[in-house]
Formats: structure tokens, sequence, C-alpha cells
């Protein structure tokens, strides 16, 4: 019973990473008719309510989560997360002063701010607490905003999960042509967006079918790039442009596995791919996923061995991914190393000012070293100086010797061998 709950769970999960969250939402259906409490069905189930926009039907989800289990970190985070992104933010604030304990300092202080931002934006008026009938009013405003933001250059931070992604997205937010403010995820729109339509056409297919003399319309490829880009540029617009603003960009590590899709769907949209040794990229989201939910990262790998043999599959497939993009398009991607921003940062940040077309000074490049130094994101730690529960644990190279034994080394250059000697890494 436990092992075929537990591969209906797994196979939703593939189902979901892959962008088919429909099917995925059946399958961790299936687990909770027969386990209706049920934690990792039901946290797959809310995280799919999520990516459809779901946002109510989320909370619902993540709040029982938290009924079960009142220390669910993970749960509290979501329950939070989706009151904000449907604008209950008065209960987002009742949850943030009730479950503060529960909470990292950085996730904590992450929804406070956020939850702050949202409220200054009632209080101002804007349309990001109005009924949605007062905004067809305003309508050619609205695409104004769209039209300017996307008249910036766009761009994406992509990478494998864990190969610092937000070191490098606050290092770029520190320069002052720059807004790169927070983590996105377009991919998982987009592949959210393909399925609405899809499932809408099908539906409509079927009654033009059945009713024989109606043909209502369906939606064409262009409508979904239309959408897909205005949804971009409203959501981008939201991030606090300024008049000096030329450049304007997300982090959105899990892009890299949709980077030659969307980049065609914006084809002037650049991309920075920053890469690291993936030993060190295994090492750091181990540590990262028991940060987040110990319990679950055990249950589906029991120890770092098992997750070793998981990661440097995905890390491989995610690199050589977002790699392939660069044949034929060198104006628009750009790759960094990890281990070069540690190394040599000046060199390394005015590379990418000059791709990105901002002031590349001397004092623009000292801005951006002093945004991302680690002292400063881990609040007071060195380098090296180890917190296992903050998300930036110990910011050093090569970490990954302490941790892997024997088998863990043999595993990963068998599979990832060839990607770390492609990539200069001994």
């Amino acid at each position: 019973m436990m092992n075929s709950v537990e591969a209906v769970i797994r196979h939703g999960e593939n189902l979901l990473e892959n962008g088919r969250i429909h099917e995925a939402l059946r399958a961790f259906e299936v687990v909770l008719e027969r386990d209706p409490e049920n934690v990792a069905a039901l946290n797959d189930k809310g995280v799919s309510f999520n990516r459809l926009g779901k946002y109510e039907d989320a909370i619902d989800v993540f709040l029982k989560i938290v009924r079960i289990d009142r220390n669910n970190s993970v749960a509290v985070f979501n329950a939070i997360s989706n009151c904000l992104s449907a604008h209950r933010l008065s209960e987002a604030e009742a949850l943030l002063k009730a479950h503060e304990s529960r909470l990292s300092r950085t996730d904590y202080e992450l929804l406070s701010k956020e939850t702050s931002r949202l409220k200054s934006l009632c209080g101002a008026g804007t349309s990001a607490c109005r009924p949605p009938t007062d905004l067809l009013g305003e309508m050619d405003a609205v695409h104004e905003r769209i039209k300017e933001v996307l008249s910036k250059d766009i761009f994406f931070i992509v990478g494998a999960p864990k190969s610092g992604t937000i070191w490098l997205q606050l290092v770029l937010d520190g320069h002052h042509e720059i807004v790169c403010s927070g983590e996105g995820d377009f991919g998982r729109f987009q592949g959210g967006l393909e399925d609405i339509v899809k499932d809408y056409n099908q539906y409509i297919t079927n009654c033009n079918r059945n009713i024989g003399t109606s043909h209502f319309a369906l939606f064409t490829g262009n409508n979904i790039a239309y959408m897909l880009i205005t949804s971009l540029g409203l959501l981008l617009s939201n991030i606090g442009i300024h008049a000096d603003t030329k450049a304007v960009g997300s982090k959105d590590p899990l892009l890299v596995k949709r980077i030659s899709n969307f980049g065609s769907w914006l084809p002037t949209a650049k991309f920075i791919h920053i890469v690291r040794d993936g030993r060190d990229v295994v090492t750091s989201a181990w540590f990262n996923n028991l940060r987040g939910n110990r319990e679950d990262t055990l249950r589906r790998w029991p120890d770092f061995r098992c997750f070793v043999e998981f990661g440097v599959h995905r890390w491989a497939d995610d690199v050589r991914t977002g790699r392939s993009f660069e044949k034929g398009r060198a104006e628009r991607y750009c790759e960094v190393k990890y281990e070069e921003l540690h190394e040599a940062p000046d060199t390394v940040i005015t590379r990418l000012l000059q791709f990105l077309g901002v002031d590349s000074s001397e004092t623009s490049v000292q801005g951006c070293r002093n945004a991302g130094q680690f002292r400063t994101l881990s609040r007071g730690r060195d380098r090296g100086q180890e917190d296992q529960r903050a998300f930036f644990r110990k910011g050093v190279v090569g970490d990954w010797k302490n941790h892997f034994d024997d088998h863990c080394l043999h595993y990963f250059l068998k599979y990832g061998g060839g990607l770390l000697r492609d990539l200069g890494y001994s």
C-alpha cells in the first residue's frame, strides 16, 4: 500500500515538473481519496493549484496541512504566499503573526516585505487592490505600462537550482540602471497557460462538433504568444522600474529547462546562465532541501548518496539545455561561472554590465559587488561560517569535498564527469 502510494505521488510529481498540471492533480487526488491527510500529496496538490493561478484553492490546501502539522514551515510559508497572491492581505498578516516562530528569519522577512509592499499599493489606490471592473476604464494606461517595460532590455538569470542565481540577481539589482527583483517562474506560467488553452480549445471543439451549427473561435498559437508576452510585461511592470531603468530582469532558474522555447517567444530577451561545479550544486541543494522540509526530503531521498544519484542527472540536463541556447545567439546569451564570480568579481560584473548595455564604470561595478557581499546577505557571517538554517548557508567553493564519499564521487563522475571537464572543472 505504502509503496503504491509513494509511486503515485512520484508519478504526479514527474507530471508536475513537466508542466502536465491537470494530470498531476488527478494523481494526487487518487492518493487523497485513500488517505485524505497525506501531507506529501496535499503539498503537491497545493503547488499544482498555485501553478494554475488558483490561489484560493491553494490556500485551503496549505492551511489544511498546517492544521495537520502546525510545525510544517513550508506549508505556513506557502499559505501566506498564496494569500498575498490572492490579495488576502489581512489574512496574510494574521498568519504571519501567528506563525512567526515557525518561519526562518529569511522567509519571515521576505513575506513581511511583500505584505508591506502590497499594503502600500492598496493605500495608494493603485490597481493592485481594485476590483477587476475598475480596470476596464484603465486598459489603455495598463497597455502603455506594459509597452514601456517591454521597451527595456529584458533579461533572465537561469541555471540549475543552487548554482548562485539568487546571488547573481542581488548583485545585478545593486546597479542603478537595472531592476532585477525577486524570482519569477515564467516557464511554469507558460506551461500552465498552454494547459488552460489546450483544455479550453478541446472543450469548445467538442461543443462545436456536438452542436453542429456553432463554430466558436479557438485560441491560436499567436494568441498564446500575445497572452504570454502581455502577462510578462504586466508582471515586470509591478516590480518598481524608474526613469533611469535600462534593463529589467528576473531570476528564473527553472526557465533553463525551456530556454529555447521561451527565447523564441521573446526574440530580443537576453539570458545570463550561471553554472557551478555540479558537485557543489548537489551538496548545496541537499542542505537547502533539508532546511525547507527535512521530512519530505528524507522520504524522497533517504540519504545523501541517493540525492547525489538524482542530482547529477538533473544538474547535467539543466546545464546542457541552457548551453544549447548559445549556438548562433552570442548577443543574447552570457555564461558565468559561480567560481569566477568568487575569484574575480569585478571582472565578471563588468562583463555582465557590458552584456546588458548599462553603465560599467568602476563606481557601478563596486555598487553591484557590495550588494552581493556574503556578509551582508548572511547578516554578519563570513564565508565558510556555516548556518544550515539559512538560505545562504556557507558561501564557499569546493564544499562538496566535505560531504562526498568514494561512492558519490564515482557515481557523479560516471554520469557528469564529461560535462565537468567541458566546463573546465577538475
